[in-house]
């Protein structure tokens, strides 16, 4: 670039667009665009007119080159696109040695000044219709899109334009896509372009001699400098004062609505907002009220020992965590963080109200409530926020070891409680020697935890043993006791009484009887036989006189027919 602008000082700087002797091209960019916005409604911010202006005189170029976008009558036309190239630019014959060459180049500029005018009227129209912006941004996109034209038709191989075109023409497509990112709340990029215009600017204004044509170039110089100021403040590269801040851009127009933002965030006593840094993935709190929670969380103090100090924070965080959804956040990564905290509280709370209660049955609900939390933390969707998967997988193998651990203590509780059915309070120690068994084991236990583990192991198997001694004893004296000791049973062989237990004196003599023997028969069914022996003793009726009754019945109805034939021949004659 500074070997661009030595030539720019050794050309000689005038308002010719074109020399005719050495076909150069010169096209003042800021100049021309600062003349039209003066001239056509921006003295008053009147952006709406200057957009009309640009689309009237983008028409007046295209007629007057012949480079209309329409084919057809003037009843029915089509349209066409017809792009300047550097083709049609800069190697036509016809325009070659022309004035209006420089035209075709006047066709992207218009064209971008035409989509930014329109922007900035959105800008100023999104106070009142939110859906504006979005309408801004998209000409904002255009302007971009035809400014980084201009910059590739100067810059291109085959062009005639000067060094001074192509840097300004360069700067002038840094500038407008440094605002659009500006707008898109994209900081670094925004700043990198911004600075990339300033100092192609600033360059352009030391060779410079005119003085109203120096007065544009400051003009945009210093309308630059703040819009960096606010992305350097945002993006935390210098250490800038919001107080400084607003006032060096409260009365720039590009800024007018990120200040009141701004100001909504700061005070007068802005407290310093800093970083957390959790799962691997760092936030910044801004908000007031959870940096003071965040504040008292870490005072030393803090008495840890009293209930009521945990209460209190139980409940400033639960104020926290509805301002975040109040403001739509959540499912941020400040919210799950919050939640954990809350939930950390309250596990520490249980803890210390079980150092207080000997009520094995009050003990139970406070392991209960212990591991319904874990599971509460275990169902956040972290992997949403935290892009370290590594550190997630860590932290809910660490949740699923202390939900083991509790387990422990609640079936250990369970068993304590459920003393009247010994069998039911065996199972439980036994279930409670297995989740020890299996936080020994684990790796994501502390020393410590495992010490009370192993020691809560040694009761559970303690007890087991003693429940076992004196309920299985227990039981063998009721049973005799409700049992009778009847002669009859004594006398059953031993194979028919295995059930009960019957003190027999013979067992030492040598005479009792185990089973039966020799077994008695008993009946089975067997498959039926069946023998018609019912045919040889019936007597039939005798049937003959009916058979011959019949056979008279039916000679006789053979004549009558024959008879009935021939006097219906015959009687015909009659007649």
């Amino acid at each position: 670039m500074e070997e661009k602008i030595e030539q720019i000082s050794n050309q000689e700087i005038s308002t010719t667009i074109n020399d005719d002797q050495n076909n150069v091209l010169t096209l003042e960019v800021l100049c021309i665009i600062k003349q039209s916005q003066l001239q056509h409604g921006l003295k008053h911010g009147d952006y709406q007119r200057y957009r009309q202006y640009c689309a009237k005189r983008l028409r007046r170029i295209r007629k007057a080159l012949g480079f209309v976008q329409s084919v057809g009558s003037k009843n029915r036309t089509i349209y066409q696109p017809k792009p300047v190239t550097p083709q049609i630019a800069f190697n036509d014959d016809k325009i070659q040695n022309s004035k209006n060459a420089h035209k075709y180049l006047y066709i992207p500029l218009i064209c971008a000044e035409r989509s930014w005018a329109y922007a900035m009227q959105c800008k100023q129209e999104a106070s009142t219709e939110t859906r504006r912006k979005f309408h801004m941004i998209r000409r904002l996109r255009k302007a971009v899109y035809w400014s980084s034209r201009l910059r590739d038709l100067c810059n291109d191989e085959n062009s005639r334009c000067d060094a001074r075109t192509k840097l300004e023409t360069c700067a002038y497509a840094d500038y407008l896509k440094g605002l659009y990112h500006f707008e898109l709340d994209q900081w670094q990029q925004a700043s990198d372009l911004l600075n990339s215009a300033k100092n192609i600017y600033e360059q352009l204004y030391k060779v410079l001699k005119d003085e109203e044509k120096m007065s544009w170039y400051k003009q945009r110089i210093d309308e630059i400098k703040p819009t960096l100021r606010y992305c350097a403040f945002n993006i935390g590269e210098q250490k800038i004062g919001a107080k400084e801040l607003i006032k060096e851009i409260k009365n720039d127009q590009t800024l007018s609505n990120k200040i009141d933002q701004l100001i909504s965030q700061t005070s007068e006593k802005q407290p310093d907002s800093f970083d957390i840094e959790w799962l691997g993935k760092t936030m910044f709190i801004k908000h007031d009220k959870i940096l003071e929670f965040l504040e008292q969380l870490k005072d030393p103090n803090n008495d840890w020992n009293q209930l009521n100090c945990f209460e209190q924070m139980i409940f400033d965080c639960r104020d926290c965590l509805q301002l975040l959804r109040d403001n739509n956040l959540d499912k941020s990564s400040q919210y799950f963080y919050l939640t954990y905290l809350r939930l950390d509280l309250i596990i520490k709370r249980n803890r210390l109200l079980i150092t207080t209660l000997q009520n094995p049955s009050d003990l139970l609900r406070q392991y209960e409530a212990i591991i319904g939390c874990y599971n509460e933390i275990k169902s956040m969707n972290l992997s949403q926020s935290f892009t370290d998967t590594f550190l997630v997988e860590k932290f809910l193998a660490e949740i699923d070891a202390e939900i083991i651990a509790y387990k422990a203590y609640r079936c250990y509780y369970i068993a304590h409680v459920a003393k009247e059915n010994w069998k039911e309070s065996i199972a439980m120690l036994n279930r409670s020697t297995y989740y020890c068994q299996q936080s020994i084991e684990s790796e994501y236990i502390s020393k410590e935890t495992k010490q009370e583990i192993q020691k809560l192991l040694n009761k559970a198997n303690t007890e087991t043993f003693q429940i076992y001694g004196e309920n299985i004893s227990k039981d063998t004296t009721e049973q005799l006791a409700t049992t009778p000791q009847s002669p009859i049973l004594g006398d059953k062989p031993l194979i028919e009484r295995l059930d009960t237990f019957i003190d027999d004196p013979e067992l030492l003599n040598g005479n009792l009887s185990f089973v039966k023997f020799p077994s008695e028969y008993r009946a089975i069914p067997a498959k039926p036989l069946f023998f018609d022996l019912a045919l040889n003793h019936i007597k039939f009726p005798n049937l003959d006189e009916e058979i011959n009754a019949n056979k008279a019945q039916q000679q006789g109805g053979q004549q009558a027919g024959l008879t009935g034939m021939v006097k219906g021949w015959l009687g015909g004659w009659r007649k």
